[in-house]
């Protein structure tokens, strides 16, 4: 019987495809590598089966070390009760940070801030996060663990094509991802005839999203919708391309995946300076960052991209190096300190 449980949102029922649900799915898979009989919890079954609590109560009191990867409503809801059990039944908690957004909760929810403060790790996925933290509220058990990904995927850092600049966006489709912005964007440079371009959409669509989302692709010469990739379609599909577009209007993210499927696959990406974005994209060398929320300024760094497309041809290389930061590797060592 293993020691070791991974609490979190898995999202197997729906079949949900996010960054919440892929890095769960990711971190336990590896826990599972390094412990065959880890175990896990999905707290999406609570939702469709209220018994399943009892199973989850089962597991914790099994388990010796818990690792927790919450998203916002289960940290507010169910980590107190999480807490406390452990608590009196002496287990390890290991909270495991999805995004960049903590700071801000905490700061707003005092009680959960001074549990998450005594609780035997706080592991953040940006080094911003974890100084934050360390500054406003004085945690003394951070430490950092990557998003990460597993692939010995080799890129072919194709040359540009100066005709037809390929530029991809995969994640979440809905207005909160900015994805409004690149039709928006596509008005402007028609005006400006600008077409020495296309871009291409991946990614589950949000429910409220679908008809805004196909009135606009109807309207639309540039962008194209390609579907929902499947984990092994990934990199050899990015490949293909030039840039990865990335105008979130979440400014608390962590690390988007997106951004480390991008550089795997040895494309650069042009993204908005969300909270966190220049301690993962090195401005004109792994990518281009412009100013948030700031659709002239996205305008603007697309211009200077199909005026100079050559720009990308080396950053390609770059972003691929960047890519070892967030390796399967890195965050095997770490958990390996753990577990043992």
């Amino acid at each position: 019987m293993s020691t070791n449980l991974v609490i979190g949102y898995f999202g197997f029922k729906s079949n949900k495809l996010d960054g919440q649900t892929v890095k769960t799915r990711n971190f336990y898979a590896l826990l599972k590598e390094l412990d065959a009989s880890a175990r896990y919890f999905d707290t999406e079954s609570i939702k469709y089966n209220k018994v399943s609590i009892f199973k989850l109560l089962v597991l914790i009191l099994q388990a010796k070390k818990i690792y927790y990867l919450p998203a916002h409503n289960s940290l507010k809801s169910f980590f107190p009760s999480l807490y406390k059990i452990a608590k009196i039944f002496n287990k390890k908690i290991y909270y495991f940070m999805v995004g960049g957004w903590l700071l801000d909760f905490l700061t707003k929810n005092t009680e959960i801030k001074n549990m998450l403060g005594k609780i035997e790790k706080v592991f953040c996925e940006t080094y911003t996060v974890k100084s934050e933290l360390k500054e406003k509220f004085g945690f003394q058990n951070l430490d950092y663990f990557p998003n990460f990904r597993e692939t010995s995927f080799q890129p072919t850092f194709h040359p540009v094509d100066e005709r037809d600049i390929k530029i991809v966006y995969m994640g979440r489709i809905n207005e909160g991802k900015g994805i409004l912005d690149l039709f928006e964007i596509e008005r402007r440079l028609a005006l400006l005839d600008k077409n020495n371009y296309s871009i291409d959409l991946y990614g589950q669509i949000q429910k409220d999203f679908e008809k805004e989302l196909q009135l606009r692709l109807s309207l639309s010469t540039k962008i194209q919708y390609k579907g929902v990739l499947n984990p092994n379609e990934i990199y050899v599909t990015l490949d293909k391309y030039d840039l990865m577009v990335f105008p979130t209007h979440f400014y608390t993210e962590g690390l988007p995946g997106t951004v480390l499927d991008a550089y795997l696959s040895g494309i650069p990406v042009l993204a908005c300076n969300w909270k966190h974005a220049q301690e993962f994209i090195e401005d004109k060398k792994t990518g281009f960052i412009y100013e948030f929320d700031n659709k002239d300024n996205l305008e603007k760094e697309i211009i200077n991209v199909l005026k100079e497309p050559s720009l990308i041809n080396t950053m390609k290389k770059n972003a691929f190096v960047k890519s070892e930061n967030y390796t399967k590797n890195k965050a095997s060592q770490i958990l390996k300190k753990i577990i043992l």
